[in-house]
């Protein structure tokens, strides 16, 4: 798509995109990076706000966060500190995904490839540790760990399959 002048709608929403494939990207790997991407999105839903600015889920989260701090107020240890207060985190994290959603021009569609994102991450995750620090977490294939030195404690998984195969069962 070409575009002859940047406007703060396609600014948004190339915010907004690059936002939420960095949260889902990083969900499984990195809190930090997770709310960066997040602010990311923000900043794009700020520069272009949906209308209405509303999603289904307002009035269950809103009763959800007041029974929260009315569960705060009653408690008889007192109103927690401030580095205790996490809620507004994911509270701010759904808006920002639910309204990011809408501002595509298929929110099915996108919805599904932030998905596939965020399910690649935890698959490239698994898929490191498997390697790098020897559970077998993919059951011994052999792709998974031909990195493996054949003279270490951990030998590849044709190895172990072949030692297992040739050992004695009584």
């Amino acid at each position: 798509m070409y575009h002859s002048r940047l406007d703060r709608h396609y600014i948004g929403r190339m915010l907004v995109g690059a936002g939420l494939i960095g949260h889902a990207v990083f969900l499984p790997i990195s809190i930090a990076g997770t709310q960066i991407a997040l602010g990311v999105a923000a900043v794009g839903l700020l520069l272009f706000p949906p209308r209405p600015f509303r999603t289904p889920l307002d009035w269950p989260v809103f009763a959800f966060v007041l029974i929260a701090i009315c569960s705060d107020f009653l408690s008889p240890y007192g109103m927690p500190g401030l580095a205790a207060a996490t809620l507004w985190r994911a509270v701010l994290g759904f808006f920002i995904v639910a309204h990011g959603l809408r501002l595509a021009n298929d929110p099915r569609g996108a919805a599904i490839r932030l998905l596939y994102c965020c399910s690649a991450s935890v698959a490239i995750v698994v898929w490191s540790l498997s390697c790098n620090t020897g559970p077998a977490l993919t059951h011994c294939t052999h792709w998974a760990c031909a990195r493996k030195p054949h003279g270490s404690k951990r030998q590849g998984c044709r190895d172990a399959l072949e030692r297992w195969a040739s050992s004695r069962r009584d």
